[in-house]
């Protein structure tokens, strides 16, 4: 059985407010189209292909980065979820983003997002998980960092750049740089 991942997100800009992050990740075991599903979701909740995330820690950096533009009045879109999608995938368009995410023909989900209390993450996840069916499967997993993550976040950036750029920390460093390049090229 999976145990709901939740850690406490800081704002670099010190506000008062405390909010938990969290994420889970499921096999569908079919393909579903989830959009309605995005739609009807908690403000600052998103789902995606778990293969945009390259495990909690680059999660983590989205969602204080966000926090920290949300503060300071940078936005991407009027909904936080969307505004969170736009920076996880990268895309400064709110189609490309919902493109990018995967939800109109996904086999796994994975949803995560902000909330002030862990009852409310919970009552989140359960929603999700009653949404997406009993044939799916809890598999946080599928959230881990992989080779093939790896390579396909490499591939989006230059083609050119050396295998020894191709690490973890790096693409999360690279990720998060370019989420907030998005801010300048808009």
């Amino acid at each position: 059985m999976n145990r709901n991942v939740i850690w406490k997100i800081s704002s670099k800009q010190g506000s008062d407010r405390e909010y938990l992050g969290f994420c889970a990740a499921w096999d569908i075991g079919k393909k579903l189209d989830l959009s309605t599903l995005a739609k009807s979701l908690p403000e600052v909740t998103v789902i995606c292909t778990p293969t945009m995330i390259l495990g909690c820690k680059h999660l983590d950096r989205v969602m204080t980065q966000a926090l920290d533009c949300w503060q300071r009045g940078l936005v991407f879109a009027k909904k936080r979820s969307i505004d969170l999608l736009m920076r996880l995938t990268c895309q400064s368009q709110i189609d490309e983003a919902t493109t990018a995410s995967g939800i109109r023909n996904a086999s796994s989900i994975a949803a995560f997002g902000l909330a002030p209390s862990e009852p409310e993450i919970n009552s989140t996840i359960k929603f999700v998980q009653n949404s997406i069916g009993e044939r799916a499967v809890r598999n946080d997993k599928l959230l881990d960092p992989n080779t093939t993550k790896i390579q396909y976040y490499l591939s989006s950036f230059d083609p050119t750049l050396p295998p020894e750029v191709a690490s973890e920390s790096n693409i999360l460093a690279l990720l998060i740089e370019r989420a907030s390049l998005l801010l300048v090229s808009k």
